[in-house]
């Protein structure tokens, strides 16, 4: 008999894990409607925000509200794909940001190390070049030679080794 309990409790907990966590789809397109109505100004409404994610969503009022507060009974597929599409082009976005800001702090990095003693730091310019041809497929021309912000310095002449 106790075995039999011990089952049928095992069973519910099976059965009960199978079944999807609607109110994490709902905090997760809430979460998204949001993000749509960004960015939100100082003292903008509530009601603006809706309609700005509305807009942007190309949803009605009244469907991204539900949403907005959590009062929808169901999210639909594509209403759930356009989310998610919205957030992978924001990541996007600020994924390109971030690289475009990697790639000038190499390249700052490398014309730093080259004018401050150019033959020590022959080794980290090579690592960095061959970095920044990694992330952008080359360098240019300015980053090639960054040598023309260096004073060379000035050939010896016959005069200099002269014991007068």
């Amino acid at each position: 008999m106790h075995s039999t309990i011990g089952q049928a409790a095992l069973e519910r907990a099976n059965i009960s894990s199978e079944i999807p966590d609607k109110s994490s789809d709902i905090s997760d397109a809430m979460r998204l409607v949001r993000f749509a109505a960004e960015p939100r100004q100082v003292g903008d409404s509530i009601k603006a925000a809706i309609t700005r994610a509305s807009r942007r969503l190309g949803w009605s009022a009244s469907r991204t509200r539900d949403i907005w507060y959590g009062n929808a009974r169901r999210i639909d597929v594509p209403e759930m794909d356009a989310l998610r599409a919205l957030e992978r082009e924001r990541d996007a976005g600020a994924e390109a940001a971030d690289r475009q800001r990697y790639i000038e702090q190499l390249a700052v990095l490398r014309t730093r190390l080259q004018m401050r003693d150019p033959e020590f730091h022959r080794a980290d310019c090579v690592a960095i070049d061959w970095l920044l041809n990694e992330i952008i497929g080359g360098i240019s021309d300015a980053l090639k030679q960054p040598d023309m912000f260096i004073e060379k310095p000035k050939p010896a002449t016959q005069e200099a080794f002269s014991l007068e």
